[in-house]
């Protein structure tokens, strides 16, 4: 049974037709051609329908659906199911004394293009977090509504705080394309105060930069600086000559927040281009395993130097180090007023972090145990079990392999 739309029709098929869509490059004085595959071409299907006797009326209804389709169609197939697309020919056939019509009909698959996924890098939606917070509005108009004593007492220590920060790593140089230097801070005390915090943590992140080759080592550190901040500063607002509980509460309150929320936009922003950076060296590694180290003649060429790239856990340790610093800096926003759209960007690039690393440990290959009987060179195992000897390396560092040349026992390899 064939039905279009609400339409039952006595048809039979007549033919399927499939066929795959090749791009063919030919050139000049060369026999044949370069091939590739572009997919499959739209289904084409082919059926015939009967009108007859008191159901010859009813193809006058069919050929009006045809003429005056603008949606995509509804065939039910009896081998394939329910289809969706346009009827691209019909051929008819009647006769008006003898009350029958024949329509062939040649029916177009449509497969709607996916929705385009527009991704949005997590360093770019961090920059954009950066920019706002450095305008303070929210601060300027939270120092702004309180009473005049008060604010007074909180202004005078915030510019207290601005110098004390000033001076944290004031020994490390901001590189020229540091995140700070793309930031336009408000000059009030409030946006001056976020300044020299982000630029106080950045700093840190500078001096921590030799441990990028260890990623779970930097994100570790750099988390760790933005406590060992928080807690120095915790106190800030107390203890001053003159100082009132109310504005010292506020001070603590304002410095707090300003440290959490640079702690997380400069580690998630480090942490992005991290695994930015980490996807290219999984990709050049791939590349020059994959290399032949042979030329044309059968001679051994120089091979690159191996790159490195993370592993699961690296990927896994400053993950957990960027989500736990995103969800204290979402905390407090929270506990504020007026953040709703900063809350949005640091969610939807902490959500991306955590798409990058799942899809980068389906991609990784799985690590399995095989046991080596006899002493045998480490090149000789990794081919025996299908990977190349450039892989030793990698090899070497999930192992403790005191000689390579005589591999024993159970080691750890990749599994391709």
């Amino acid at each position: 049974m064939f039905k279009l739309n609400d339409i039952e029709l006595d048809a039979e098929s007549i033919s399927d037709d499939f066929a795959a869509a090749i791009a063919k490059f030919e050139a000049p004085y060369k026999n044949g051609a370069a091939l590739e595959p572009l997919g499959l071409r739209a289904r084409s299907i082919k059926f015939r329908c009967y009108f007859l006797n008191e159901r010859y009326a009813e193809h006058k209804n069919l050929l009006a659906l045809i003429d005056s389709q603008t949606e995509p169609l509804e065939l039910l197939h009896p081998a394939y199911g329910l289809l969706k697309g346009y009827v691209e020919t019909t051929s008819v056939r009647h006769d008006d004394r003898l009350k029958t019509a024949e329509i062939d009909v040649t029916f177009t698959e449509h497969q709607a293009a996916p929705a385009p996924v527009v991704r949005l890098n997590p360093a770019t939606q961090l920059g954009t977090v950066a920019q706002k917070l450095g305008l303070a509005a929210q601060l300027s108009a939270k120092v702004a509504a309180l009473s005049s004593t008060v604010r007074n007492q909180v202004m005078g220590r915030l510019e207290d705080g601005i110098a004390s920060f000033e001076g944290v790593m004031n020994t490390v140089t901001l590189p020229a394309d540091a995140l700070t230097a793309s930031v336009s801070y408000a000059t009030s005390a409030p946006g001056r105060l976020v300044q020299s915090v982000a630029q106080a943590v950045e700093r840190y992140a500078v001096a921590y930069n030799a441990l990028k080759t260890a990623p779970e080592l930097f994100t570790a550190k750099l988390k760790a600086a933005g406590e060992s901040l928080e807690a120095a500063f915790a106190d800030f607002g107390a203890g001053q000559p003159g100082m009132s509980p109310d504005a010292a509460a506020v001070v603590s309150e304002i410095i707090n927040f300003i440290i959490r929320t640079s702690t997380a936009t400069q580690l998630g922003y480090d942490t992005s281009n991290i695994y930015a950076s980490d996807q290219e060296a999984r990709a050049s590694a791939a590349a020059m395993e994959d290399a032949s180290n042979l030329d044309a003649s059968g001679n051994i060429v120089a091979s690159a130097e191996p790159v490195d790239y993370m592993n699961v856990k690296q990927l896994e340790a400053t993950l957990a180090d960027v989500m736990r610093t995103m969800q204290d800096a979402v905390d407090v926003m929270r506990a504020a007023d007026g953040y709703a759209e900063e809350i949005g960007l640091l969610q939807s690039a902490t959500a991306e972090l955590v798409r990058q690393v799942n899809d980068a440990k389906l991609e990784r290959e799985k690590i399995i145990q095989v046991t080596v009987e006899r002493p045998t060179h480490l090149f000789l195992v990794l081919q025996k079990h299908g990977l190349p000897y450039t892989m030793a390396r990698r090899v070497l560092a999930i192992n403790s392999i005191p000689d390579p040349n005589e591999v024993i026992g159970t080691i750890n390899i990749y599994a391709r």
